[in-house]
Formats: structure tokens, sequence, C-alpha cells
């Protein structure tokens, strides 16, 4: 059965925006992007693993603490993806402009 969250909008009014979640899938726990930034850098993809594995593991019992393991999973492997992005463009950068 679909469970509706509420989450609080912009204004006095209280607008909200209404989610349906289907409780029988659990929360979104990005493995897949936990899996990937594996792959690019190691340290932060094994800890956005971690999470995402945690947030799999805790989906039954505790909905929201799940929902804040796979939010903390996605920013650790987006950063993750970030940092290595921007060292191999110094790298190249470095690489390619020294004097010789």
């Amino acid at each position: 059965m679909p469970v509706v969250h509420m989450h609080g909008g912009a204004g006095a009014g209280g607008g909200g925006n209404c989610n349906l979640a289907n409780k029988s899938t659990g929360p979104d726990s990005h493995m897949c992007i936990s899996l990937l930034a594996c792959l690019y850098n190691p340290l932060f993809g094994f800890l956005a693993l971690i999470f995402s594995c945690w947030s799999r593991q805790t989906a039954t019992m505790d909905w929201d603490g799940a929902q804040a393991k796979g939010r903390i999973a996605l920013w650790l492997a987006i950063a993750g993806l970030i940092i290595t992005v921007i060292g191999v463009l110094a790298f190249v950068l470095v690489y390619f402009t020294k004097d010789t």
C-alpha cells in the first residue's frame, strides 16, 4: 500500500508537496551511483557504498533514517566523482602546460 509523505511548502499557507512512495520497495539507496563512484574514487565511493547498503538494511525498520542514509550515499558519490574530475583536469592542465 502506498504511503503519502507530506513535505511543507514555501509560504505561510504551507501548501506542501504530496509524494507517493511505495513502502514495499524502500527509499532510494543510490547503489548504482555508489558503485560507479567506487570505480573512480575508491575512498568516497566505498563510503557511499557503506551508506547505501546501510540504507537498504534499515529501510524496513526506519523509513526516514533509510532516506537520510540514501541521501548521504548520493552526496558522497557525487562529491567523489566531482573531486575525481577536478583532479584529472588539474593533472591534464599541469601536464600539458608545463615548460620543457
